[in-house]
């Protein structure tokens, strides 16, 4: 089973239902949740897949997302109404925020699952919040995206680190330069 967090367009979310998984995907930008659907929809994948239209953070609101011009999967809640963010004038893109406990009480969700999550730096946050979740669901892994955060204070780093280890994760990385 998959908790798909930052689902964007879902490849995983697909990839888990063509497996006969149970997903949940949680993506916050409308366009993307529409194209999940349609290929749900599409594949006949409906019993294996909830989709959850909302930002993923540390509190409610509404929040302004904004798009890389650089990544076109790359989107992001917008902090502040200076931030550049490629994202033309003309489109709105808002979005509810839910905190990853929130999720554990709202949705059905599986018993034991493995989780991807990619909200663009908004990990940290999001796991300030997400006892509930850890305790509801067996998630054995955990996969981070870890390139944006390295922009981040290296206190935030810490932080999300010492959440995993705190709860027995072991911190791998993947790549041409990892040892793990």
């Amino acid at each position: 089973n998959l908790i798909d967090v930052g689902a964007n367009i879902g490849q995983y979310t697909l990839i888990g239902a063509h497996l006969g998984r149970q997903v949940v995907a949680v993506e916050a930008r409308l366009k993307h949740v529409q194209m999940i659907h349609h290929a749900v929809v599409l594949n006949g994948y409906q019993k294996h897949v909830t989709i959850v239209h909302n930002a993923v953070s540390d509190k409610h609101g509404i929040v302004n997302l904004a798009s890389s011009r650089i990544n076109q999967g790359s989107t992001y809640i917008k902090e502040t109404q200076s931030e550049n963010s490629g994202t033309p004038q003309n489109e709105s893109m808002v979005a509810e925020c839910i905190t990853l406990d929130d999720l554990a009480t709202s949705v059905k969700i599986p018993t034991k699952a493995i989780m991807k999550m990619d909200i663009e730096t908004y990990e940290a946050k999001a796991l300030q919040h997400a006892n509930i979740l850890f305790n509801k669901v067996k998630i054995p892994y955990v996969f981070i995206e870890w390139i944006g955060l390295i922009t981040k204070p290296e206190e935030d780093i810490e932080l999300l680190l010492d959440w995993f280890k705190d709860r027995g994760y072991q911190p791998h990385t993947i790549g041409k330069n990892s040892s793990t």
